[in-house]
């Protein structure tokens, strides 16, 4: 086998590309990339692994090291400006000198870290995922649903062991109303590498259990940016906005502001104003029934005393009218038997005139055939009595009958008898004709009166 040139070891043909490198880059450089792994060991020195994705695929992958003599201090600078610590899934701006060793290969030194571009990265990575959303058109499906007029059971999704959920449960519990309501937590990490997958298995737990929860709270205590950037998760956001109960999120700080918070029905700042907002909402919808319950008081009241005149006043009415009524058809009455019993006496009176004159004209007549007839007087005496007699019981019978007549046509006796007598405004009526269906009409009897209605009328000739 020939070759073109002598054959060199390996430790010189890593001289050589380590001198080449160094002559491409002779000094630091800035990297764009992720931190997909990192460990600080024993002694000081950071190890990280840095990648670059494109469509989710790695596309390039380099090791790294930040000195011992220099990793507090960057790790200190990074962590006062993001609020947050170098960590596993930061997008970061890095000074880099690439090195490269016989041993280990090629890697970069870590000599800065711009802790400006990572804060810019995730409010970019922010902003990104919350246009997705609004072109989606799903960005305010939770928003749009109606919030309880009162609520009564609360999902809350938070760390058990968080300020935040205390500060939650403690006026949520305490309020000065006297609310209560039926809190149950599901538990989930907040923050780190499995936080969004442990929320959104939370989420699922809560719509699994037997309860029906009036609204789901999401709750997170302050934190970092970075640490905050769990609730800009796309796939998170894209949840909430299908759940079909209102979600309330109160995350961090109130100059926090999270993907969560945008798709949220209500962004509240932090936990003690969900809270708050909760027992605010149940004051109003309390207020609001004391009100209408005061209306309602006042409603019934107001018709009571309308409808209790109304009453009273027909009432007054129905009195006076009977009270005229009764007034009136007594005087009918009256009147109707003083004309009876008056009709009655000129009868009897005319009678009894008529009686004493014939008597009258039969002694007479008597007398003068006593006169003529003297002859016959003894023998005619007796019979004459007798005829006499006879003819006086039968006047004094038909006295008697005329009395009879004179008394069963008086309307008392009529009355007595069982039937009545029946007027209409006052007047007496004798023919169905003179009366109308549901005409009002008065009936006399032997002692009182009735007042009825006329339901229905028939003629003789029917």
């Amino acid at each position: 086998m020939a070759y073109s040139t002598e054959p060199i070891t390996l430790s010189e043909l890593s001289e050589k590309i380590r001198n080449a490198i160094v002559g491409v880059f002779p000094f630091s450089v800035p990297v764009v990339a992720e931190i997909s792994e990192m460990n600080v060991n024993a002694n000081g020195h950071c190890y990280l692994e840095l990648v670059e994705h494109s469509r989710g695929q790695i596309i390039a992958r380099i090791r790294g090291i930040i000195y011992a003599n220099r990793f507090p201090l960057l790790q200190s600078y990074f962590s006062s400006v993001t609020g947050s610590e170098i960590q596993v899934g930061l997008q970061v701006l890095v000074m880099v000198r690439v090195s490269y060793h016989s041993l280990y290969g090629l890697s970069v030194e870590v000599n800065d870290i711009d802790p400006k571009y990572t804060l810019g990265d995730l409010e970019q990575q922010k902003q990104l995922i919350i246009n997705r959303l609004i072109e989606t058109g799903i960005h305010d499906m939770n928003k749009s649903l109606p919030l309880p007029k009162i609520i009564k059971n609360i999902a809350v999704i938070s760390s058990p062991t968080a300020a935040g959920y205390g500060d939650f449960v403690n006026h949520i519990e305490n309020n000065p109303y006297g609310f209560v309501f039926n809190v149950n937590l599901f538990e989930a990490y907040m923050q780190g590498t499995q936080a969004v997958k442990s929320i959104q298995n939370a989420i699922h737990a809560v719509f699994d259990s037997e309860t029906r929860y009036d609204v789901l709270v999401i709750i997170r205590g302050g934190g970092s940016k970075a640490e905050l950037a769990v609730f800009d998760d796309f796939d998170l956001a894209y949840l909430i906005t299908q759940l079909p109960i209102p979600v309330l999120t109160g995350i961090g700080h109130e100059r926090d502001n999270s993907v969560a918070d945008f798709v949220a029905n209500q962004g509240l700042k932090t936990p003690t104003a969900v809270a708050d907002f909760i027992v605010d909402l149940n004051l109003e919808a309390s207020s609001e029934l004391n009100d209408l319950q005061l209306r309602l008081k006042n409603s019934v009241n107001s018709l009571f005393n309308i409808e209790n005149q109304r009453l009273t006043n027909l009432e007054n009415l129905i009195k006076n009218s009977a009270y005229l009524y009764q007034t009136t058809n007594r005087e009918l009455l009256l009147k109707l038997d003083k004309k009876v019993s008056k009709v009655a006496q000129n009868f009897s009176h005319r009678q009894q005139v008529a009686l004493n004159d014939m008597e009258n004209r039969i002694k007479y007549s008597f007398k003068t055939f006593c006169s003529q007839q003297n002859s016959l007087t003894l023998y005619f005496e007796q019979k004459l009595k007798d005829s006499v007699k006879t003819n006086i019981n039968n006047l004094r019978q038909k006295l008697n009958i005329a009395e009879q007549k004179l008394t069963a046509i008086n309307p008392q006796t009529i009355l007595n008898l069982g039937y009545a007598i029946v007027s209409k405004d006052g007047k007496r009526i004798t023919d169905s004709e003179q009366a109308s269906v549901n005409d009002n009409i008065k009936i006399h009897l032997s002692k009182g009166s009735l007042d009825a209605q006329v339901t229905s009328s028939m003629s003789n000739e029917q």
